[in-house]
C-alpha cells in the first residue's frame, strides 16, 4: 500500500495534490454507501452462497466464486431439489475471537388480517466450529447452523468461545460491554432486527392467505457487520426448538411456554402475562379486496311454470315438477342388452 501511495504521489506531483485526491476518494465512497448500503460488507473476492430453496438445516448449501460453477449447480437441480436461492455472501462480518456467528431471533404471527406480530426479547448466537477465513469455503468455517456444526470438532479457537458453539443474548451483551460497546444491543442491534421483522411481514402480507384461529412461530437469522448493524439473512418456518445444547434446553422451552401464553391466555384475558414476547405490530383490519377476475355470475329472473294446461284425461296440470301418472303416458318398453368388448 505504501509503494502504491508513493507512486501515486509522484504521479500527482505534490503531497497537497495527494491529500486532495485522497479526500475526494473518501467522499466518493461515502456517497456510494448512500445508494448501495452493502458496499462495505460485500468484500472483493466475489463469494456467493447458494442454497436449495426446499431444504432446511443447512443441507445442500455451498459457497462459490465463479458464475460458471453457480450456473452448473443450478441447472443440474432435480425436481426434488427444486429452485436455488443465490445470495451475495457477506465477506466482512463481525467476528468474535476471529470466529463467525449469527443470531437466531424468534417472532410470532398471530394474525395476518389484522396483521399482528410479536417479537421475542430473548435470542441466541450460533458459532462456527472453525476460525473464519475466506481462503477456505468449507461449511465448518462459514455456516453457523447448529445442525452443521454438530458434525465437526471445534478447531483451534479462543478459549473464551463456548464448546457448544452457542451464547444466549445476555452473554453476548456482557461481551459487548467488555468491548466498550454496551450500547450496541439496545440502540442498534435489537431495534434494527425489530424494524427488519416488521418490514418483511408487511412485504409478505398480501401474498399470504389469512386464516382465523391460526398462528406461526418463525426463526429469523441475522448476521452482524463490524458496525454492529444486523442484516437479515433468511427466515425459517417451523424453526428447530429442540434441546440441542444447554442454551436451547432452557431457552426454547421458555419460548414455547410464552407462545401458549400469547395464544391461549390472551384469548381469555387481554392483559394476561405474555412472558418475553412484545407486540411490535398490530394493524387495523383490512377489508378483503374485490375480486377482479372473470365474472361468472348469472343475472335474470326465475321463470314461472305455465298454468291451466290439462292432461289427456281432463285433469289440470299441477305446478309441481313431478311427472303425471303413468296411465297418462304411453311409454314403450325397450329391451337393453350389454355386450362386453
Amino acid at each position: 500500500m505504501g509503494t502504491a501511495l508513493r507512486d501515486l504521489a509522484v504521479a500527482l506531483g505534490t503531497g497537497d495534490d495527494l491529500h486532495v485526491f485522497y479526500n475526494r476518494i473518501q467522499q466518493m465512497l461515502k456517497d456510494l454507501e448512500r445508494y448501495r448500503p452493502q458496499t462495505r460488507l460485500d468484500g472483493c473476492l466475489n463469494v456467493w452462497i447458494v442454497k436449495p430453496g426446499s431444504a432446511s438445516r443447512g443441507r445442500g448449501i455451498v459457497l462459490l466464486r465463479q458464475l460458471e460453477d453457480i450456473l452448473a449447480l443450478v441447472d443440474s437441480a432435480t425436481q426434488r431439489e427444486g429452485k436455488y436461492v443465490v445470495q451475495k455472501y457477506i465477506e466482512r462480518p463481525m467476528l468474535i475471537y476471529n470466529t463467525k456467528f449469527d443470531i437466531r431471533q424468534w417472532f410470532l404471527v398471530t394474525d395476518w388480517n389484522p396483521l399482528t406480530v410479536w417479537m421475542y426479547k430473548q435470542s441466541y448466537l450460533r458459532f462456527c466450529s472453525q476460525q473464519f477465513t475466506l481462503g477456505d469455503l468449507k461449511e465448518a468455517v462459514h455456516l453457523c447452523n447448529n445442525a452443521i456444526q454438530a458434525r465437526y470438532r471445534n478447531g483451534e479457537r479462543h478459549a473464551a468461545l463456548p464448546t457448544e458453539n452457542m451464547w444466549d443474548a445476555s452473554t453476548f451483551q456482557q461481551f459487548l460491554k467488555s468491548r466498550e460497546a454496551g450500547h450496541a444491543w439496545d440502540q442498534i442491534i435489537y431495534p434494527t432486527m425489530k424494524s427488519a421483522i416488521i418490514s418483511l411481514c408487511l412485504a409478505s402480507q398480501t401474498d399470504l392467505e389469512p386464516r382465523k384461529g391460526c398462528f406461526e412461530l418463525f426463526g429469523a437469522d441475522f448476521l452482524l457487520t463490524e458496525d454492529f448493524h444486523p442484516w437479515l439473512i433468511e427466515v425459517n418456518s417451523s424453526p428447530a426448538m429442540g434441546a440441542s445444547t444447554s442454551v436451547t434446553a432452557w431457552l426454547c422451552a421458555m419460548c414455547l411456554e410464552d407462545v401458549i401464553r400469547v395464544i391461549v391466555d390472551r384469548r381469555k384475558d387481554a392483559h394476561a402475562d405474555v412472558g418475553e414476547f412484545e407486540c411490535i405490530l398490530q394493524q387495523p383490519a383490512v377489508a378483503s379486496p374485490r375480486y377482479l377476475g372473470i365474472d361468472l355470475a348469472l343475472h335474470g329472473h326465475r321463470l314461472k311454470p305455465p298454468a291451466g294446461r290439462l292432461y289427456a284425461d281432463g285433469r289440470r296440470k299441477s305446478r309441481s315438477t313431478s311427472l303425471p301418472p303413468a296411465t297418462a303416458l304411453k311409454i314403450p318398453k325397450i329391451k337393453v342388452s350389454c355386450v362386453r368388448d
